[in-house]
């Protein structure tokens, strides 16, 4: 059997809770001050946290990115 390509790939996702999370929503809030982000934001994502197919929130939810 072959090594995964991932190691440390969730094995699957989890949402923890509601998308956008309490964080997210309040980083989008900071940034609409000086950003017009609501026609250029789709989700706050956490770029260090996410791995091979997953991707992470900013309140640690993991999404399968497919």
């Amino acid at each position: 059997m072959e090594a995964p390509f991932f190691p440390a790939e969730p094995k699957g996702p989890s949402v923890a809770t509601a998308i956008p999370g309490p964080i997210a929503q309040k980083a989008s809030a900071e940034l609409d001050a000086v950003f017009d982000v609501a026609r250029s934001l789709n989700m706050m994502c956490d770029y260090e946290k996410s791995i091979g197919n997953y991707l992470f929130d900013l309140d640690g939810n993991k999404l399968l990115d497919v």
